[in-house]
C-alpha cells in the first residue's frame, strides 16, 4: 500500500465525490486514501487518457478499465486492493 503518495491524482468528478477512495482487499480490510487531485473532470475516458499519458493514477471500475490494462496501457499498482 506504501509509495501511492508519491504520485498525482486523477478523480473522476461525480455528485458524491469527497476525494476519498475507500478500497477493500480479499481479508475484507479496509482503508480510506485521501487524494489530492491534479487533474478532476466529469469524462471517464478523460480520466483514462490523463492515466495512460501519465498524468497520475487513478481509481476506476474494473469494466472501465479491464481492456486498457490487458492492453498493457495501464497498471493495476494496487492488484490486491478493490473499491
Amino acid at each position: 500500500m506504501a509509495g501511492w503518495q508519491r504520485h498525482a491524482t486523477i478523480i473522476k468528478k461525480s455528485d458524491d465525490n469527497n476525494r476519498q477512495w475507500r478500497l477493500i482487499n480479499l481479508h475484507k480490510e479496509k482503508v480510506t486514501l485521501n487524494v489530492t487531485p491534479c487533474l478532476i473532470t466529469k469524462n471517464m475516458r478523460a480520466v483514462i487518457h490523463a492515466a495512460i499519458a501519465g498524468i497520475g493514477i487513478t481509481c476506476l471500475p474494473r469494466i472501465a478499465c479491464a481492456d486498457t490494462i490487458t492492453a498493457g496501457k495501464l497498471v493495476h499498482i494496487l492488484p490486491e486492493w478493490t473499491s
